[in-house]
């Protein structure tokens, strides 16, 4: 299946500058090779092949309310509600 939406993993490191370390297609592949506990991370999800602004950006302070904002896609049918809570007790616990 072609995804429409990509996730954007990127981590800072000890100066505040940061380096992609991974893009993902699905929540799942998100969640077991792209998030690591302890990392101070800014998580973006972008349409790809488009120069409009990403569709949602997170970083660590912001991450609790990932659950809420994803709920558009939700209701799109681009995730499903059981994803979102999959990815939103994942990111509660970095």
């Amino acid at each position: 299946m072609f995804r429409r939406l990509y996730w954007i993993v990127e981590e800072f490191d000890d100066a505040g500058a940061t380096h992609v370390s991974g893009v993902y297609t699905s929540i799942p592949d998100l969640i077991h090779r792209g998030l690591k506990q302890g990392a101070r991370i800014r998580l973006t999800i972008h349409k790809p092949d488009t120069y409009h602004a990403p569709l949602g950006q997170w970083t660590n302070g912001t991450l609790g309310q990932i659950g809420d904002d994803l709920n558009q896609f939700v209701q799109t049918h681009e995730y499903s509600l059981e994803e979102v809570k999959t990815l939103a007790e994942a990111v509660s616990r970095l």
